[in-house]
């Protein structure tokens, strides 16, 4: 899940996880404190589990993950909503709905039934991005025993509430019973577990190096046509990944997705061409890793993702080449990374690849430091001496493609309009970034056509809903590289943006929307450059028209990248906003290489 996507979202996953946790009647530990989650690590080898449970042979047999999965509704979904927190907008809640799974043939819950709670969140905002209309669940497993609901919080999984509530929001269906109105009473057994339905949240291979960690649940079904096993695991059996010819990586350099292949924001059976890793439960659930890159900052003029927009997800689309394209008799060491590890060049300066990469390439638009579109390139001799690809192994055997950033088209990410006319009136808005809108909020069908008051309510007359403000992403062509910046610490990112986005225009509620959204990719580098493009470029690599003409218009674009230790920069010079007069509209925005 991107969370930038779906920033309204997070009092529903805060209430959700204190709904069905924290204050669950009956549900806390003996000295009426909910008891958190244990720390999981689960390591591949011979011998069995950490967990020592036996319950799982005390479940009546279940389905194989190999099989097609039916699961038994024992429920009529039940809603939970919030009151509207805008009278323009759906009320926000969550769906509830239960499956079971299997019955258990003796133990401790012997004739019991355990069961798959299946929880859906509906959003009180606006739809951001590609993939945000997706199914979004979060599971939870009950044994449904007499006229008892007994919550098994070790094999459920949850969300961190301060994560995703940082306001601290309180929903007022909090402690209700879903289940209340089909007769049940709730409790909680805290020490009860099955292994084969636990969350490690690390999966650590023959070899140190060789760790996976926990990303997410979903829900699909082994298909062995599009994964290959890597290694098998004592509990889970099989874990799986994409198939190397079957990676995006291998769709050159273009926007356009291979054949056969879904959007970036996945979910489930459709994230199999990803790179990410996959074991399957026997209730059609699966279990989703990925593996961490730790030396970005080393290369932060290259990416490790196919991802070709800002919806797609770093932990799911590491740049994997299929041996078919790129062996080990095409590669030669050119360098290495901080720990050593070594980092290969194509040992043919013609290889398809450069060839593939330098056409695309070419069609770029580029733009020069004032903003005006530039047809120059380099030469095919230049684009070769400029190393455009690298290559390297990681613990898992994979070939990782790194790609220079300075050759791909610049990312417009989430740029958001706030639309301000001093009476409620009709607006037309067109924006045209060069590589045309690819998401939007609502839909720009060759211009938004909205009305909108002086508080910044927006009605699509598309689709009569009312919006905060307009979202879009596109391609912006090649922008400048900026020289000039601040260089500032990870944990002083917040304090920086909250400081700075005041003094380009930006008024509370903006700035902290924009950090909202942002500042989750600034949780990895220790240190980071940041700059902001000149206005002009942002009108040349993406031009804004409204009518009726604006009086203030700003316009934010971010640019950043991480950084091992400090280094050198001059210091940018903010230009001073205009006074917000008359007809305001602003807009920020981030970009991603």
């Amino acid at each position: 899940m991107d969370l930038r996507k779906n920033k309204p979202s997070g009092a529903v996953l805060a209430a959700l996880s204190t709904l069905l946790w924290f204050s669950l009647a009956g549900c806390e530990g003996k000295d009426g404190s909910a008891k958190p989650p244990r720390s999981q690590e689960q390591v591949v080898a011979p011998a069995g589990t950490t967990n020592d449970s036996a319950a799982a042979a005390n479940l009546a047999p279940v389905t194989s993950a190999v099989t097609s999965i039916r699961l038994e509704r024992v429920f009529e979904p039940v809603v939970l909503s919030e009151p509207k927190t805008d009278p323009e907008w759906e009320p926000y809640g969550v769906k509830i709905e239960a499956f079971k799974i299997s019955t258990f043939a003796d133990g401790k819950y012997q004739g019991g039934d355990l069961l798959l709670v299946r929880v859906q969140h509906m959003e009180d905002g606006p739809c951001k991005g590609e993939g945000c209309e997706k199914p979004h669940y979060q599971h939870l497993r009950y044994v449904r025993l007499g006229k008892q609901m007994i919550f098994l919080p070790r094999i459920s999984r949850r969300f961190a509430p301060q994560e995703y509530n940082p306001g601290g929001k309180r929903p007022q269906f909090l402690g209700k019973n879903p289940f209340e109105k089909f007769g049940f009473s709730l409790a909680v057994d805290a020490d009860f577990t099955i292994p084969h339905y636990e969350y490690p949240e690390r999966i650590i291979g023959d070899a140190p190096d060789k760790i996976i960690k926990l990303s997410d649940e979903e829900e699909g079904e082994l298909d062995a046509t599009r994964l290959v096993k890597i290694m098998e695991h004592p509990v889970f059996g099989g874990v799986y990944t994409s198939r190397p010819e079957r990676s995006p990586a291998n769709a050159a350099y273009s926007n356009e997705q291979s054949p056969g292949q879904t959007p970036a924001s996945c979910y489930g059976a459709s994230c199999f061409h990803t790179n990410a890793f996959f074991v399957f439960r026997p209730d059609g659930t699966l279990l989703k890793y990925h593996y961490e890159t730790d030396f970005e900052a080393d290369y932060s003029g290259y990416t490790f993702e196919t991802r070709t927009d800002c919806s797609g997800t770093a932990w799911d689309h590491l740049a994997v080449v299929s041996p078919a394209i790129v062996g080990d008799t095409d590669l030669v060491q050119i360098g290495k990374t901080q720990r050593g590890q070594p980092v290969f060049g194509l040992r043919d300066s013609n290889h398809k690849l450069i060839h593939e990469f330098y056409a695309f390439y070419k069609k770029i638009d580029r733009f020069n430091p004032a903003g005006k579109q530039d047809t120059a390139r380099l030469s095919l001799a230049d684009f070769q001496a400029a190393r455009p690809i690298l290559f390297w192994r990681d613990p898992l055997g994979r070939l990782v493609r790194l790609t220079n950033t300075g050759f791909l088209p610049t990312i417009g990410c989430e740029p958001i309009i706030y639309l301000y006319p001093e009476k409620t009136q009709a607006i037309r808005v067109i924006v045209k970034p060069r590589g045309g809108v690819r998401h939007s909020t609502p839909r720009h069908r060759e211009a938004w056509n909205v009305t909108a008051d002086p508080q910044g309510r927006i009605r699509d007359d598309a689709d009569g809903k009312t919006y905060p403000y307009l979202f879009w992403e596109g391609s912006l062509g090649l922008l400048p590289q900026q020289d000039k910046g601040f260089v500032v610490e990870k944990s002083q990112v917040a304090t920086f943006f909250r400081r700075t986005l005041p003094q380009m225009g930006l008024n509370g509620v903006e700035t902290e929307d924009f950090m909202t959204a942002w500042l989750p990719e600034f949780s990895q580098a220790p240190f980071y450059f940041i700059t902001f493009f000149e206005r002009d470029t942002i009108d040349a690599a993406a031009p804004l028209e409204i009518t009726p003409r604006p009086d203030t218009v700003i316009r934010i674009l971010m640019d950043y990248r991480p950084l091992h230790s400090p280094i050198p920069v001059e210091p940018l010079k903010l230009a001073a906003p205009p006074p917000r007069r008359g007809f305001v509209v602003i807009e920020w925005g981030g970009v991603k290489h």
